[in-house]
């Protein structure tokens, strides 16, 4: 398949012949290296093989007669308010872009198709679950839907992409995971579950475009540091919105007591600062390395580390400790070569250590 696709601008399929007088669909999609990916075919596989039912895979009659109390069920509720509005936008985004492609990238057009429904899907369980809760939807945040609308407002399917399934995606992938993790019932750490095999699937495609992209054109590097940089600024700038930070707390905490606030502080820094790394590891298996090492020059996370020194954590549950949210969960979509950490870097240092440097003064303040 060339670079720029020239010849076929209507509906017909690729490969098949192309006689006069077919439409010009206008496409507005038709360079390769903004959409491809390595293994895309696989995701799509994937997607259809194991797609789950919002009815039926949930148990939603244990849910609803588990009654919870009132501070964790309204903290809850207001999660679960943000979590809908995230997967309202991951839904309209693909579905946006779907019919502005070239109809030669069909393989790509395919995967976003199951993209959608699997948000849309998403949307649903977060809605349904928080009118569960009998407190119902609670207060949307201005802030956080800012951030949404840059997603949306993207210039191109490119710049969309890197911004919603590498960095959008993969924020909220670690998200659903400590989520899992201070969920308030099993039928709720299910439901965590089953959205995270699908979002590490949107995660990895949007990786395995970014790597295609820097193996093919590492001309257009800088490019990407600055879609990055200006999509950080909304996410690392101004950190999580009060209608985020409050119930994640509270949920951490397991109460309102000065005791449980504490607690909840300590795992929602924890959790804060284990988005920021796993974040940067990403960008690292995709190629963005900073120094010769493929580690950033000073290590900021010692520095934060210092400051917030963890408390004990909690005792694990002999049969949830893997859902410790100490532990590193490797993303399962990378190759098995991009996760040797001691990998030579393709790049020098650069944008990424100012990025680094940036989310860590957003999140924790100046480094000392």
């Amino acid at each position: 398949m060339p670079e720029r696709i020239r010849q076929n601008r209507s509906f017909a399929p690729r490969g098949a012949a192309l006689p006069p007088g077919l439409p010009d669909l206008q496409a507005e999609v038709n360079r390769k290296s903004e959409v491809w990916a390595y293994n895309v075919e696989g995701y799509y596989e994937e997607a259809m093989t194991r797609q789950w039912n919002a009815t039926t895979d949930i148990p939603w009659d244990e849910l609803q007669q588990t009654e919870l109390p009132e501070e964790i069920g309204k903290a809850y509720a207001q999660l679960l308010t943000f979590l809908t509005e995230v997967e309202m936008i991951a839904t309209d985004v693909p579905a946006k872009w779907m019919g502005r492609l070239n109809a030669d990238f069909f393989e790509v057009k395919n995967f976003i198709a199951t993209q959608a429904m699997d948000e849309a899907r998403h949307t649903e369980i977060f809605r349904k679950r928080a009118l569960s809760t009998g407190y119902g939807l609670m207060r949307a945040s201005a802030h956080n839907e800012f951030n949404l609308k840059f997603l949306r407002d993207a210039d191109s399917f490119a710049e969309a992409s890197l911004a919603l399934h590498l960095q959008a995606e993969g924020m909220v992938l670690t998200l659903f995971r400590f989520s899992e993790y201070i969920s308030p019932t099993e039928g709720d750490k299910k439901l965590f579950r089953l959205v995270m095999q699908d979002e590490a699937r949107h995660v990895g495609y949007g990786m395995q475009h970014l790597k295609w992209v820097l193996d093919h054109f590492p001309e257009r590097r800088e490019l990407i540091h600055h879609h990055l940089d200006e999509a950080e600024n909304f996410v690392f700038g101004g950190g999580y919105a009060t209608e985020v930070v409050e119930p994640f707390i509270i949920l951490s905490g397991k109460g309102l007591k000065k005791e449980q606030i504490a607690e909840g502080v300590r795992i929602t820094n924890a959790f804060q600062l284990k988005q920021i790394e796993e974040y940067f590891e990403r960008l690292a298996k995709c190629g963005c390395r900073s120094g010769a090492s493929g580690r950033a020059s000073g290590d900021w996370s010692t520095s934060i580390a210092r400051r917030w020194p963890p408390s004990p954590p909690p005792p694990a549950c002999p049969t949830h400790d893997r859902h410790d949210p100490k532990r590193h969960v490797p993303d399962t979509h990378a190759p098995e070569a991009d996760r040797e950490s001691g990998r030579a870097s393709r790049r020098g240092p650069g944008a990424s250590e100012a990025r680094r440097a940036r989310s860590a003064r957003a999140l924790h303040g100046p480094r000392v």
